[in-house]
C-alpha cells in the first residue's frame, strides 16, 4: 500500500508541532528542520516519479526534475511574490530574494 504524500507531510507537520511544544526551539531551527524533511522527501517522491516513467515509457529521456524548495513565501498578487530559494541545502541569508512578477519602482527620482 503506498501512503499518499501529503498525508506524510500532515504527519510530519504534527510531529514537529509536538516537539517544539516539549522543546523549545529557535523559529530558524524549525524551519531550518522543516525544509530538510521536504528536501529529503521530494527527492524519494522524485526517485518513485522518474522510476514510474521508465517502467511506463521504456525509456530515461522522460525525467522529474526538483530544483528547489520556497520558504518562506509571500505572496503579494497573482503571480507575484518572493521567496527565500533553497536548493539542496538550507540558506536563510541568501545575497538575494527570488523575486517572480513584482515590479519594483524608486519614487522619489527625477
Amino acid at each position: 500500500m503506498v501512503i499518499p504524500i501529503h498525508y506524510i507531510l500532515l504527519i510530519l507537520k504534527i510531529i514537529i508541532r509536538n516537539a517544539i511544544w516539549l522543546i523549545e526551539i529557535s523559529k530558524l531551527e524549525y524551519w531550518t528542520e522543516m525544509v530538510k524533511i521536504t528536501i529529503g522527501l521530494m527527492e524519494k517522491l522524485r526517485n518513485e516519479v522518474n522510476t514510474y516513467f521508465k517502467i511506463k515509457s521504456r525509456s530515461t529521456d522522460l525525467r522529474m526534475a526538483y530544483e528547489e524548495v520556497l520558504f518562506p513565501v509571500i505572496i503579494t498578487g497573482k503571480k507575484k511574490y518572493f521567496v527565500i530559494s533553497h536548493v539542496r541545502v538550507q540558506n536563510f541569508k541568501p545575497k538575494k530574494l527570488f523575486i517572480k512578477g513584482i515590479d519594483t519602482v524608486k519614487q522619489g527620482q527625477s
